[in-house]
């Protein structure tokens, strides 16, 4: 259903929210009847898709062998979605730097936040990262790059506090 409306969408910048709306099925669920946490990636890989999609660049990006890929997902419940509940993700760019898009993901109904993420990707060429400027010039846009949030700042020490666990005392 998500290809399908990306396919009749009209194009967008990647800078624009995407939103879309789902239901928890029961198949979603876990042994507690509400959803699984590992379901609340599989939204958030579909919100990605979609806002890569509204740009309409999804066909040039095969043709160019550009890839996305994910780097690194975080994630925060905040309370449960039952069953059979209507609930809506929306997923921004917040953030980029030479090779990384940086994402907030937001899993909400009637305005509560339910859940919230964060993810970094990138475009991958033949094994190879693709310039976030090489992105934006295929899409004609040329943003001005927004401050680094907090959040992003605090994530990346995170994440090379644990790159410093692979080394053996």
């Amino acid at each position: 259903m998500v290809l399908y409306k990306i396919w009749i969408a009209k194009k967008q910048s990647v800078l624009r929210k995407s939103k879309l709306m789902f239901h928890v099925l029961p198949t979603d669920c876990d042994f507690n009847l509400h959803m699984t946490n590992s379901r609340y990636y599989s939204f958030m890989d579909l919100g990605r898709i979609a806002l890569l999609g509204q740009t309409k660049l999804l066909p040039t990006l095969m043709k160019l062998r550009w890839g996305p890929v994910l780097v690194a997902c975080e994630l925060s419940f905040l309370r449960p979605l039952n069953p059979w509940q209507e609930f809506s993700l929306t997923t921004k760019l917040v953030y980029w730097d030479e090779y990384y898009f940086y994402f907030e993901q937001r899993f909400e109904k009637r305005g509560t936040l339910y859940a919230i993420g964060m993810a970094k990707g990138a475009l991958l060429a033949r094994g190879k990262k693709v310039l976030t400027k090489d992105f934006f010039d295929l899409a004609g846009e040329t943003p001005k790059q927004p401050a680094e949030p907090v959040t992003i700042k605090n994530w990346k020490l995170l994440t090379e506090a644990k790159k410093k666990l692979r080394v053996k005392p």
